[in-house]
């Protein structure tokens, strides 16, 4: 039997073209959401067919209609907040993404734990959440460590941290979180050199740290010990003196959601050092394994990143990214210094403008920020429920406008006319509201005693 002009589509790639699953284009209709726009469901379920496609993709043979499939699922849920569609066919994605993870090579396995996160993302903290974390955590752990290819490896990390941040399980929280520390920080015992297991790329460190980081941010503070902050911070410490910027920047804020979380360890002194570690389980047990390094205070701390903040940066970048960079550096030192962040106001479109006032929430925006996308972002501020609940973000009242309405001549003729009914309706209440006003005007004139012979 000869294919559907869908199945053609997957097989040139048509459908799927584009600079990567970052790219701007979308697989659904080019109508945009508006505010009262009532191509809202007609474009809704567009987008539900884009699934459609995408998802029969992941059933072909070749990688090359996979890769595809994946590449069109990442667009569309990076980009659209489907979460009745996600609901009822988490099911059955979570399966064939995770099929493709296993069979498919170095960049379908990128492709499908990215695709995987943003499938949580989407589901949102619940008891579906939790099914699929327990279906594939396992598989992108395994590539998370072992895998040949970086970029498979950071994809995984990122889907890693992502999953277990939106399930929000202390107890899985702090086993992640001295996972992703083996990376960070990497022990050299037997067992490594067996496999031989080779320190991991920057690339691979940073996507790390950043996860830890960020889960680290969810964690109530009564789960971040001092011994927690003693283990890390001379690791941080060697970190911000990393050759990678984007190290020396996650190192920074590592360091600065350390201390909003635990605002008692103002000086770490040299004794501190055999304090037990057993309240933050296999975290700070995984930490007590890495190579010694030297005690570091507070006050050495601040002076690395007062170094940072006003230091010369690399060449190549531009002066937005240096000023960036440097600016950074400054809201940690602010951090670190007075305990209190400063207050960022950060504008969402068709959302009130949102305050963040603690670092964790600094770290939670950036860390989904740099996972979705700016656009990808904005889109699930504005309608993903799990973004709302964990920024209290209030929604900007909806405003039918005139030129979303779909209307007829007549009807505008109607509605609109200076002849129409609803035009003169109007004329006469204003008409009764301006001699109303010029009758109670009169009256306190007249009290007033100035009434005219």
């Amino acid at each position: 039997m000869g294919r559907s002009r869908l199945q053609r589509k997957v097989a040139r790639g048509d459908e799927y073209a584009g600079d990567g699953y970052d790219s701007l284009s979308s697989l659904s209709s080019d109508v945009r959401w508006s505010d009262g726009n009532p191509n809202v469901l007609e474009e809704t379920q567009s987008n539900n067919s884009g699934l459609e496609g995408c998802l029969d993709a992941l059933y072909e043979k070749r990688a090359a209609k996979r890769e595809a499939g994946l590449k069109g699922l990442i667009r569309i849920m990076s980009r659209e907040v489907l979460s009745n569609y996600i609901a009822d066919k988490y099911e059955t994605l979570s399966h064939q993404i995770l099929a493709c993870m296993k069979k498919g090579g170095s960049s379908e396995i990128a492709l499908a734990a990215r695709a995987l996160g943003l499938l949580v993302l989407t589901l949102g903290a619940g008891d579906a959440t939790l099914r699929v974390k327990e279906q594939v955590e396992p598989y992108l752990l395994k590539v998370a460590n072992l895998a040949s290819s970086s970029n498979a490896r950071i994809s995984a990390l990122d889907a890693v941290a992502i999953v277990t941040f939106v399930c929000n399980v202390a107890r899985d929280t702090r086993d992640m979180m001295g996972f992703l520390w083996q990376i960070v920080c990497p022990t050299n015992d037997e067992a490594d050199q067996k496999l031989k297991l080779q320190k991991p790329p920057e690339a691979v460190k940073f996507a790390a740290l950043s996860g830890w980081t960020l889960l680290l941010s969810s964690l109530p503070p009564y789960l971040v010990s001092e011994s927690l902050v003693v283990s890390c911070l001379p690791v941080l410490s060697s970190l911000l003196q990393s050759s990678d910027l984007a190290v020396r920047k996650a190192a920074g804020d590592a360091a600065a959601t350390l201390y909003e979380a635990s605002p008692e360890c103002t000086e770490i002194s040299n004794d501190s050092s055999g304090t037990s570690v057993g309240d933050v389980g296999s975290t700070e047990q995984l930490l007590t394994q890495s190579d010694p390094l030297k005690d570091v205070t507070k006050e050495q701390m601040l002076h690395e990143m007062k170094n940072l903040s006003v230091g010369s940066t690399t060449k190549w970048q531009t002066r937005k990214e240096r000023v960036a960079y440097r600016k950074s550096f400054r809201q940690m030192l602010t951090t670190l210094e007075d305990g209190v962040p400063r207050e960022v106001k950060v504008k969402v479109p068709k959302c009130k403008v949102l305050t963040i006032k603690t670092w964790n929430d600094t770290v939670q925006m950036n860390g989904l920020k740099r996972y979705l996308g700016d656009a990808g972002f904005n889109a699930h501020m504005q309608s993903n429920i799990l973004l709302h609940e964990i920024f209290d973000v209030e929604l900007e009242e909806k405003r039918v406008r005139v030129c979303d309405l779909q209307l007829n001549p007549t009807e505008k003729r109607m509605l609109f006319s200076p002849n129409s009914m609803a035009c003169k309706a109007r004329t006469k209440q204003l008409n009764r509201t301006r001699l109303s006003n010029q009758i109670e005007k009169a009256a306190s004139f007249n009290i007033n005693g100035y009434e005219s012979d």
